[in-house]
């Protein structure tokens, strides 16, 4: 055997070792999981949608209750990561460190879907503003309505992600929402 092909014999054999080790730590974070919200193939939590719930309820109440406009003003997107660190929850530590190793196909495309969703937000919050500056009642209900459905729609798709796929209306449908 000549001295390289002992050496690509060694790298390989340092990254079998270092890839059983990502293995390993797999499987220890899908066991730690395990009895929590978080999903133990995504490694994903449906916790972190709450927010979108949240502004969501609030833009249907700002067409009957324009108090709720500095709410709505005030929100800005915030990290998977940042959330959790924000969070009270017990496992809050854990949904990070799992967010982390999520599998790449699932973090992408949440993390996707993520920043969809907030551009939709944050776009129809200044067409809200515009509604109001406007005092067009009938153009705010219709941009409530619509930020509505379109959220509804995405949240169902990243509640998809997060369990595996299940549910999932696929990226035409999402597509189509723009």
């Amino acid at each position: 055997m000549t001295e390289s092909e002992a050496a690509l014999r060694r790298d390989a054999s340092v990254i079998s070792q270092d890839a059983g080790d990502c293995d390993g730590r797999l499987e220890a974070i899908r066991e730690q999981v395990r009895g929590t919200s978080i999903n133990d193939e995504t490694l994903l939590t449906t916790d972190y949608l709450n927010r979108f719930n949240e502004i969501q309820m609030v833009i249907d109440l700002i067409a009957e209750d324009r108090g709720a406009l500095d709410e709505v003003r005030n929100w800005k997107p915030v990290s998977y990561q940042e959330h959790f660190h924000r969070s009270q929850l017990a496992f809050r530590e854990l949904a990070v460190e799992a967010y982390e190793q999520s599998p790449d196909p699932y973090r992408r495309e949440f993390d996707s879907l993520i920043e969809c969703m907030n551009d939709l937000i944050r776009d129809n919050i200044v067409a809200i503003e515009k509604a109001i500056a406007a005092d067009d009642q009938k153009a705010l209900q219709a941009v409530s309505a619509a930020t509505r459905e379109q959220l509804d729609l995405m949240l169902v798709e990243a509640r998809a992600i997060v369990n595996a796929g299940r549910e999932s209306l696929g990226q035409d449908a999402i597509d189509d929402l723009f």
